[in-house]
C-alpha cells in the first residue's frame, strides 16, 4: 500500500474525531453553540461584513445549512443580518457585541486548551497542518471543479 494513502486516510480519521470530540467539548457545550457556529463567528468576523454565499464558499457548506446556522446565531442575538443595499432579498451579516464577546470567550478558551494540549509544539504544528489543508482544500477543489465541468 501507498505509505502517503496510510497517512492521510490516519489524519482525516483523526480529523474526523477531532470533530467528534468539538462537538461535545464543553467549551461549546456550555455556550450552547457548536463548532461549525463559531467557525461562521470567525469567518463573519473576518470578513466585517458577508454574504451568505462567503459563508458557504468558505466553510463548504450549502445554502440551506448556512441559513441553518444563521437562524442559530441570530436567535443567540450573536450576528446582526441586514438588508444589503441595492442588492434585492440579499443580505448583509456582521457579528453583533454578542457575538463579538462570544468569539472572544471562545477563542481564549480554545487557545487555551490548545497550549495546554501542545504546548510549545502547538505554534509549528498548527502551521503545518493549517498549511496541508490549505493544500488539499486546493487540490480537491481543483478536482471537484474539472469534474462538474
Amino acid at each position: 500500500m501507498d505509505s502517503r494513502l496510510d497517512e492521510f486516510a490516519t489524519f482525516v480519521n483523526a480529523a474526523l474525531r477531532m470533530m467528534t470530540r468539538l462537538n461535545k467539548a464543553e467549551i461549546f457545550t456550555g455556550q450552547g453553540i457548536t463548532p461549525v457556529a463559531w467557525l461562521s463567528l470567525r469567518t463573519i468576523s473576518e470578513a466585517g461584513t458577508c454574504s451568505p454565499r462567503i459563508l458557504v464558499n468558505r466553510l463548504g457548506m450549502t445554502r440551506q445549512r448556512v441559513g441553518q446556522i444563521l437562524d442559530t446565531l441570530k436567535a443567540k442575538d450573536l450576528v446582526l443580518v441586514t438588508p444589503a443595499e441595492g442588492e434585492g432579498r440579499q443580505i448583509t451579516i456582521a457579528l453583533s457585541p454578542s457575538g463579538e464577546a462570544m468569539l472572544a470567550h471562545l477563542d481564549t478558551a480554545l487557545g487555551a486548551e490548545l497550549e495546554e494540549a501542545l504546548g510549545a509544539k502547538a505554534e509549528a504544528g498548527l502551521s503545518r497542518a493549517s498549511k496541508l489543508t490549505g493544500r488539499l482544500t486546493q487540490t480537491f477543489t481543483k478536482a471537484d471543479g474539472a469534474a462538474s465541468s
